[in-house]
C-alpha cells in the first residue's frame, strides 16, 4: 500500500484561519452604527466588494427612512441544486470610536492572555462569580 492510497481525496477548499481572521477584522473595524446610514453604507461597500471578488452576483438595494443600504449576494456554486441562505446584519451596532478600545483589549489579550480571566479591571463592578450566584440564588417578588 502506498502513501497515495492512504490520502483522502476531497474537493474541500483549504481553510486558512489567519486569512479568515484578517477578513473578519477588516469588516469589524468598519464602524457602522445602525443609526448612521453613511457608516452602514461604507460597510455595504466593503461587503459588495468582497462578495463580488469571490464570484458572487451582488445587488445593492438603497436604504429607506434614513437607514443604510441592503446588500444581496448570490453565489453561483450550487448550480441547480438547493442553496444555503445566510442572513445577517452588517451594522456593528456600537458607536463610532469604540473600535479603539476593542483593539486595545485585543492587543492586551495577545500580550497577557491571563488577564482575560480576571477582567474587567476598570469598572465599578468586578467579574461576576456565576457559581456563587447560582448557589446563593435569591428570588423575590418584591419590585
Amino acid at each position: 500500500m502506498n502513501d497515495e492510497s492512504n490520502t483522502r481525496q476531497t474537493n474541500e477548499p483549504g481553510i486558512d484561519a489567519e486569512e479568515i481572521l484578517d477578513g473578519v477584522l477588516q469588516w469589524v473595524c468598519i464602524e457602522s452604527p445602525s443609526h448612521d446610514a453613511a457608516a452602514v453604507d461604507r460597510m455595504a461597500d466593503r461587503v459588495q466588494h468582497d462578495m463580488g471578488s469571490i464570484g458572487a452576483h451582488v445587488e445593492r438595494i438603497p436604504g429607506i427612512d434614513g437607514f443604510g443600504d441592503i446588500v444581496k449576494a448570490r453565489t453561483p456554486w450550487s448550480g441547480d441544486g438547493p442553496g444555503i441562505l445566510v442572513l445577517s446584519h452588517i451594522d456593528t451596532v456600537h458607536p463610532i470610536g469604540s473600535i479603539d478600545a476593542m483593539q486595545t483589549i485585543a492587543e492586551e489579550a495577545r500580550q497577557t492572555p491571563e488577564r482575560l480571566h480576571t477582567a474587567p479591571h476598570n469598572t465599578p463592578v468586578g467579574r461576576l462569580d456565576e457559581v456563587r450566584v447560582a448557589r446563593q440564588l435569591k428570588l423575590s417578588e418584591d419590585r
